[in-house]
């Protein structure tokens, strides 16, 4: 039988993850956040008081079945008109029309070819908000992210409700992977809601977490593995993470890391000793692209993630 995985997280690592994994025999629903202000995005809504579509036209390119639309979706203008993509003009446009960001998302979804389901963590207009360890407040995701500081807390300004969809997709779900990406503004930001921490107490499935590469400075300056796992733990209640996918391979050269001095970003490393009660799976996930960058083996985490979820069948 398909196993059903409901995968929270942001656009960029949330959506390497979609790319790969569609192409395994498993029911996917992809639960973004919706908090980001930033970009083209934060210019939408400047003027649309809507959830933010960037991170949803992500995802939904990445689950689509036809390479010719994911082209044109990602294909951003000119100072013009605001460097806006095409995607993210036409979510809008759905937005506006159906009054229903839900609705939006699945008829781009539909428009897409896509057969998996993309889900907005809330129909709502979120303003995400943090206290940093000085004790200052600040709002706005991109404020956040790059603020110098580490973060105390996260929370949303005002009241705010899930969508309703996404307790019914954890509910049947077989499997719950919090995807790589910002610690905080993209993993921590979609566990802030009472009924999905609920939920999750409900789900007999498997917690996955897939651990960043990178520390990100402010977000997680000078955290291990195991303090990635303790954030987020700190979020959830009796429902655990019960798996971590982590890189364990640190042979990366002074050039590619000269890149990163500037962000005061490090690699993660692995502090397996204070990993314990959870499954660890570590190896290497690491790779450097023609430009340098350090990203995940999305192949190979893709397919630990299919073995671990289907082990014993």
């Amino acid at each position: 039988m398909t196993k059903k995985v409901v995968l929270f997280g942001g656009g960029t690592g949330l959506s390497h993850i979609l790319s790969e994994l569609k192409h395994y025999d498993l029911n996917l629903t992809a639960v973004v956040t919706v908090a980001d202000n930033g970009g083209s995005t934060g210019k939408i809504r400047n003027f649309y008081d809507i959830p933010a579509p960037g991170d949803l036209r992500r995802c939904a390119i990445a689950l689509s079945e036809d390479p010719s639309l994911q082209e044109i979706m990602n294909y951003r203008f000119d100072q013009k008109l605001n460097k806006h993509t095409v995607g993210n003009l036409i979510l809008t446009a759905y937005t506006d029309m159906y009054g229903d960001m839900k609705k939006a998302c699945d008829a781009y979804c539909k428009m897409l070819k896509v057969k998996h389901a993309v889900l907005p963590i809330s129909n709502e207009s979120l303003q995400l908000c943090a206290t940093m360890e000085s004790g200052v407040e600040i709002c706005g995701e991109t404020q956040i992210s790059t603020y110098p500081e580490k973060i105390s807390k996260l929370y949303y300004q005002g009241e705010v409700s899930i969508l309703p969809e996404v307790i019914k997709a954890v509910n049947e779900a077989d499997a719950i992977i919090f995807s790589c990406g910002s610690l905080y503004t993209s993993i921590v930001c979609n566990l802030l809601f009472k009924d999905l921490i609920d939920a999750f107490d409900q789900n007999q499935g498997k917690i996955i977490y897939i651990c960043n590469l990178m520390t990100q400075r402010g977000e997680t300056e000078k955290y291990q593995v195991s303090d990635h796992i303790n954030v987020i733990n700190s979020y959830l209640n009796k429902h655990k993470i019960d798996c971590v996918i982590a890189n364990n391979n640190y042979d990366v050269s002074a050039k590619v890391l000269e890149n990163y001095l500037q962000e005061k970003a490090k690699l993660v490393t692995l502090d397996q000793d204070k990993i314990i009660n959870l499954d660890l799976i570590s190896d290497d996930y690491l790779y450097i692209d023609q430009l340098d960058h350090i990203r995940h083996n999305i192949r190979k985490i893709c397919k630990t993630i299919y073995q671990y979820i289907n082990q014993g069948n």
